[in-house]
């Protein structure tokens, strides 16, 4: 089974973003992995390598620093980076994503989150 989590965020006059809580209701029942993130910048594009990290309760990106050096022209897909290696990265609980970088004033995009039930025995 998947889930798709899409996020649609504007940045504030100063160029700053909140962060943006996903709840943990959203994964109900648990058992669900991290596949993939897909970033699209919008028509007021953010600075280029702008950052996304999604931090879980423990502080930690579940993303391994994938989220890095998005870029403000192209749509990109990245999965989650054990060491340098792709691979989905279970999730148990509420995750928050922070998006950093010289954002400016108004800059739009959209995050979609790709989360998939992982069989029994993985």
């Amino acid at each position: 089974m998947i889930r798709v989590h899409t996020i649609d965020w504007t940045a504030a006059a100063d160029g700053s973003v909140a962060d943006i809580p996903i709840d943990e209701l959203f994964l109900t029942g648990y058992g669900y992995s991290l596949h993939s993130m897909v970033t699209d910048p919008g028509s007021t594009a953010p600075t280029d390598n702008y950052d996304i990290t999604i931090e879980d309760s423990d502080g930690v990106d579940v993303l391994g620093g994938a989220g890095a050096n998005r870029d403000a022209a192209n749509t990109e897909r990245v999965m989650p980076l054990y060491g340098t290696t792709p691979h989905p990265c279970p999730i148990n609980g509420a995750l928050t994503v922070k998006i950093a970088g010289n954002i400016v004033n108004a800059a739009t995009g959209k995050i979609k989150l790709y989360f998939v039930r992982m069989a029994a025995g993985y």
